[in-house]
Order: C-alpha cells, then sequence, then structure tokens
C-alpha cells in the first residue's frame, strides 16, 4: 500500500477508494509454467498486432507446441486475414501484458510506472534465448509479496486513470491504456477478481 501511495503522490494523482487487494497469505498467484504459456501465446498475439504475417504468428505458437496456450479469442485474432479497428487496438496493447508477466518471470529488471509503450523487440530477444520447453522448465516467479505490491500499485494508477478519463481529462505522463493492460495482466496473475483471460479481458 506504501508503494502504491508513494506512486500516486509522485504523479499527482488522487485514486477513488477501492476495496483492499488479497492479503500475502491470501494470495496464491498462477504458477510459473501457467505465466510461461501465457507469455509465449501474448508473444505471437503482439507480433502479429505488430505486422508480423498471420501464417508467420500462427506457426511461432504451433512450432513450439503451445497453439493450445492461447485462448479462443486470440486464436481466432491470429487465425483471421482482417480485423476490426477496436479488435486490432486491442491486441496491440498485449505487449504491455507480456511486458508484465516477463517481469514476474524475472526476464526483465524494472516495470516502472506505467509512462510509455512497451517495446516488443527487446521481449522478443528474451523469448528466443530459448526453446519452449526449455523457458518453462527453467521459469520462477517473483516473490509473491513482489507481484502484489505492483499490482497494488498499478490497481491505483489505473483507477485515478479512469477516474480523470470519465471526467474528460488525461494525464500529461501517465498512459491510461499502458495501467489498463498491466491491470488484465496483473489481475490473472495473482487471481484476484478470478477469472480466466478472456473473461478479464472482456471487463476491462
Amino acid at each position: 500500500l506504501e508503494a502504491s501511495q508513494k506512486r500516486l503522490a509522485l504523479f499527482e494523482l488522487e485514486a477513488p477508494p477501492l476495496p483492499p487487494l488479497p492479503s500475502l497469505e491470501e494470495t496464491r498467484p498462477r504458477s510459473a509454467r501457467e505465466v510461461g504459456e501465457r507469455a509465449q501465446a501474448l508473444w505471437a498475439v503482439a507480433a502479429r498486432a505488430g505486422g508480423l504475417e498471420r501464417e508467420a504468428a500462427v506457426e511461432l505458437l504451433q512450432a513450439r507446441g503451445l497453439w493450445s496456450c492461447a485462448t479462443p479469442a486470440e486464436q481466432n485474432y491470429l487465425l483471421e486475414a482482417e480485423h476490426e479497428p477496436a479488435e486490432a487496438a486491442a491486441f496491440a496493447h498485449r505487449k504491455e501484458a507480456l511486458a508484465v508477466l516477463l517481469w514476474a518471470l524475472g526476464k526483465t529488471d524494472l516495470l516502472g510506472p506505467p509512462t510509455r509503450p512497451a517495446e516488443l523487440d527487446p521481449m522478443t530477444t528474451v523469448l528466443r534465448r530459448h526453446d519452449a520447453a526449455s523457458f518453462l522448465d527453467k521459469a520462477a516467479l517473483r516473490p509473491t509479496e513482489q507481484l502484489l505490491d505492483e499490482a497494488c500499485a498499478n490497481t491505483r494508477v489505473h483507477a485515478a486513470l479512469a477516474l480523470l478519463e470519465r471526467a474528460g481529462k488525461s494525464h500529461a505522463t501517465l498512459k491510461s491504456e499502458v495501467a489498463a493492460e498491466r491491470h488484465l495482466a496483473l489481475s490473472w496473475l495473482i487471481r484476484y477478481p478470478r477469472g480466466e483471460w478472456d473473461q478479464l479481458a472482456g471487463e476491462g
């Protein structure tokens, strides 16, 4: 909570009243393997949104034996030749969720406040260092306390930015779309609120 309050103060934000997140003792994050599988599925989706050809994006998962790790909505997106603008925009932001999961797996050192979009190329470099099996075998999550601290901080920033948007305003530095996508990934990661990926994405 202290970290989230500091982040709000740093960016001169005020969050609305929010229900507390689960305690450290109550939190049961997803397994490292499940997070690793989700990260690789998001990689294919983000790559497709970034301009990778449909066949290459599908092959990215099929060659690694991970096609079933993509959600139904993601599989449809990867298989479709054309996308509605709203759908394309939503999937283009999945690289932000990928950044969260790679951080949670300790593959990147710092997440930081949502001030700019994630860059896909450095994350692709990280993921291409291993084949799917070794990536999953070596997967390990950061301590639950770190995951919960980040979820708490981002939840409050996300809520504060949403409050600004409802008032017809925007923040000069923070990106609401980045915070929203991180909220999706962190909610799924710590299982709060409970739900599967497509369900949580639809509620965002």
